[in-house]
């Protein structure tokens, strides 16, 4: 009786978070692109602005970006940034991250990004405006995306 009673508490408890009500709506989420890593921390990024591609530790061209976004609880993400040049992607990554929770203004931080170019890629780009795209997709499949329009610079 009582391991009877206890399979029905553990399944009372796993069907407890299984609820509809867990996904938030798609416009409670709001993202922000930015610059930064842990070292440098969250940097906003505006249209317009000058962004450098650095070398990497392993030489590769890249920027490393980071994304802020409002609304987001603890738990696993999907993150994508894409650059794009004259509608072409010449650069992305992909990762699933757990944020960085900023308690006094309640952001998820997705901190040092590495969007990597190939050295063919990114010399033509040398003053160009690209296209930044940051999207962070929740286990709903709600995203939240942020674009900014920037000039790299090696």
């Amino acid at each position: 009786m009582r391991a009877v009673a206890f399979a029905v508490l553990a399944c009372v408890v796993a069907l407890a978070g299984c609820g509809a009500g867990e996904c938030p709506d798609a416009t409670q989420l709001s993202a922000e692109i930015g610059l930064g890593d842990l070292d440098t921390g969250y940097q906003p990024m505006a249209d317009g602005d000058n962004v450098m591609v650095v070398l990497g530790p392993q030489g590769l061209n890249m920027i490393v970006v980071s994304v802020r976004v409002d609304g987001l609880e603890q738990g696993e993400y999907h993150v994508t940034v894409e650059v794009d040049h004259d509608g072409d992607l010449v650069a992305g990554a992909v990762a699933y991250l757990e944020p960085e929770l900023s308690p006094p203004d309640l952001a998820a931080y997705f901190l040092g990004l590495r969007v990597v170019f190939t050295v063919d890629q990114v010399r033509p780009l040398d003053g160009q405006l690209a296209v930044v795209t940051a999207t962070v997709t929740d286990a709903c499949g709600d995203p939240a995306t942020a674009t900014r329009n920037v000039h790299l610079n090696l």
